[in-house]
């Protein structure tokens, strides 16, 4: 009997294996430029941008209670102004600034069950490039943010096509890695509302995720009142509309509040339009 058992097992395993991944990519890029005549009278300066994004998400259902989410943003972007020398009056292009530099990986492992889902979560957020306090020595992958969390979810809005809303509840345990700083590790309670809808022909969408976080524990004495007393906010919106099958309108924008970097609130908007290259697996095939 126990044999019998085992090889069941064993084989509603190997089924659940060969379940294929849901696989989604998305890229773009984009840019634009603004050029000054040499008569021009005016503070203006010429300008180009650039900016390059991608975004992969891989989700599987290994078996009817257990299933795995992960995802990985990448963007990066620079900015060139073309400035006039104050000796030579000669027009010359800047050095590169970064106008938008992220690395953004998500895991999570979900038991999914009927009322809620308990789940364990990783996050890993990074920048491809930072310099150090003197402005002048590139640092690859600096700082790192770690996050774990432990806690439940609830999915709505589950029988309505192309849309999904859950709500996220979690204890969370945070590092801070700088290898200019002392690294510095927290611990609280985190809240995110994730809602996301597109088009049944997905010409255009919208997602917007709110992240809560609550510190109640800090590693470091002389950060322990400002994370303590205020609660960390992060709110990003993305929406974008698809012209043709390559060509795309899209407008983002964050809203961060964190006592320890700023006492004011920063907010970042972007409105861009390029090159979209969008793949998935859900996609029909063509016979």
């Amino acid at each position: 009997m126990k044999q019998i058992a085992m090889l069941t097992f064993v084989a509603a395993l190997s089924l659940s294996a060969q379940e294929p991944w849901q696989l989604k990519l998305k890229g773009t890029l984009t840019g634009g430029f603004h050029t000054y005549s040499d008569s021009w009278v005016g503070k203006e300066k010429g300008n180009v941008v650039w900016n390059s994004s991608l975004f992969l998400d891989a989700q599987k259902q290994f078996s009817e209670k257990f299933r795995q989410e992960n995802s990985l943003a990448l963007e990066f972007g620079q900015t060139f102004i073309k400035e006039i020398d104050s000796i030579s009056k000669e027009k010359t292009w800047s050095e590169p600034q970064i106008s938008s530099d992220n690395i953004d990986f998500n895991n999570r492992e979900i038991l999914t069950l009927a009322a809620v889902s308990p789940f364990f979560g990783f996050r890993a957020q990074s920048s491809f490039l930072n310099k150090d306090t003197t402005n002048t020595l590139v640092k690859y992958g600096n700082p790192v943010n770690l996050t774990q969390s432990l806690g439940i979810s609830k999915k709505l809005l589950t029988k309505v096509e192309k849309q999904s809303l859950e709500l996220r509840l979690s204890a969370a345990a945070k590092q801070n890695i700088n290898r200019e700083m002392k690294t510095h590790s927290d611990g609280g309670i985190e809240w995110i509302t994730a809602y996301e809808a597109e088009h049944k022909k997905g010409f255009f969408g919208y997602k917007t995720n709110l992240n809560l976080y609550k510190a109640l524990a800090v590693s470091d004495s002389a950060l322990r009142k400002a994370k303590m007393e205020s609660v960390d906010v992060e709110w990003e919106n993305n929406a974008w509309v698809n012209l043709n099958r390559f060509v795309v309108i899209s407008y983002a924008s964050k809203l961060l509040y964190n006592r320890y970097f700023s006492e004011d609130v920063r907010v970042q908007n972007s409105l861009t339009a390029g090159f979209n290259i969008v793949k998935s697996s859900d996609e029909p095939k063509k016979e």
